[in-house]
């Protein structure tokens, strides 16, 4: 494994545990999302401006970065054991870990599980009148009489600090001020994830001589 690998590996190792998407991050370092991902996922090198920025954003010292450059060289040549990639629904609060996927179980929480992991913006749509007594000011509510629109952008979402419980997701939330509310499931109406856009270079290309096309099915 490179060193620069090693590094990208730490950084993303201290970004889950403090709760960081890429979309927390590029904002503290100053670069776009996408410009992140790349780096992140490998595609990208890590630059020396970028590994200070990020390290800041972490508030991570000089010894920081050299032990875990020695901990990665003593590690050099072993194989990591497989991650699974995904965990059981509640019983994980970090945001970066994705849920199981049960077409029987919670939609709703699945997919915030999935918005929050993934670090997409989230909107949601909740039905106004399940909203009495929930910690959503009485005065936002009748603004929105019958559904009310909300947005979650992925930059604050460790501002969010989703808990989620059987009966609801508790969220920091901001009108005219900061609210702690618990959204029952049963309020929700819609989820709409927004990813981030891919380069072009995430996109693969179909084989030589063949077109991507729609085809009518009878």
């Amino acid at each position: 494994m490179k060193p620069s690998e090693q590094m990208v590996r730490f950084i993303r190792e201290k970004a889950q545990e403090k709760g960081l998407n890429t979309a927390a991050l590029a904002g503290a370092v100053g670069i776009s999302r996408p410009e992140l991902k790349h780096v992140l996922a490998g595609h990208a090198p890590l630059t020396v401006d970028m590994l200070v920025g990020l390290a800041s954003a972490l508030e991570l010292g000089p010894e920081d970065i050299a032990s875990a450059g020695m901990a990665f060289a003593n590690a050099d040549g072993e194989e990591d054991e497989p991650a699974s990639i995904l965990t059981p629904v509640r019983k994980r609060q970090s945001l970066t870990d994705l849920p199981t996927l049960d077409p029987y179980g919670n939609h709703a929480e699945q997919i915030l599980r999935l918005g929050f992991a993934l670090g997409c913006d989230v909107h949601i749509v909740l039905h106004s009148e399940r909203l009495e007594g929930t910690g959503v000011p009485d005065s936002t509510i009748d603004q929105f009489p019958d559904l009310m629109p909300i947005k979650l952008d992925a930059e604050y979402h460790h501002h969010n600090d989703p808990q989620f419980m059987p009966n609801g997701v508790q969220l920091v939330l901001s009108f005219d001020a900061l609210y702690t509310a618990v959204l029952p499931w049963e309020a929700f109406a819609q989820i709409t994830l927004i990813p981030v856009e891919p380069e072009l270079g995430d996109v693969p290309e179909p084989p030589t001589g063949q077109h991507p096309h729609l085809r009518l099915v009878d």
